[in-house]
Parts: C-alpha cells; structure tokens; sequence
C-alpha cells in the first residue's frame, strides 16, 4: 500500500447497532476504527474512544513529541 505523507492520516470507521434482548429493540452502537497505513485497528463503544485512537496518530507528529 502506498504510503501517505506525515501530515495525512487515513482511518476507515465501521459502525453497527448490536441487537438487544427483543427484535424491535437494539443494544447499542459499536464500531471498528482502523488507522489505514499501519494496519492498527480497535473496536470500539463510543467515539470518545474513536477520538482517542485517532489523537494516537496525531500527537506522534507534533514537535517536541518525538
């Protein structure tokens, strides 16, 4: 796969309703965030936890942070 400059990221974001108990009722959202160029992945429940996967990457590249 083709790499990408340090100053752009690519995540890919899937996100599904988990059913519930009954077929009319749905338990909760989940999701699946992927960081494309390094392949790391993490599931997630709510986006709380897609921010901090995705400020993973970004703080690697501020000055200082190296």
């Amino acid at each position: 796969m083709a790499r990408f400059h340090l100053d752009n990221h690519v995540f890919i974001l899937r996100i599904w309703r988990e059913p519930g108990e009954s077929q009319a009722a749905w338990q909760a959202w989940r999701g699946k965030i992927e960081h494309v160029d390094s392949g790391r992945e993490r599931y997630v429940v709510d986006l709380q936890e897609v921010n901090r996967f995705i400020l993973e990457f970004l703080q690697q590249e501020e000055p200082g942070s190296g």
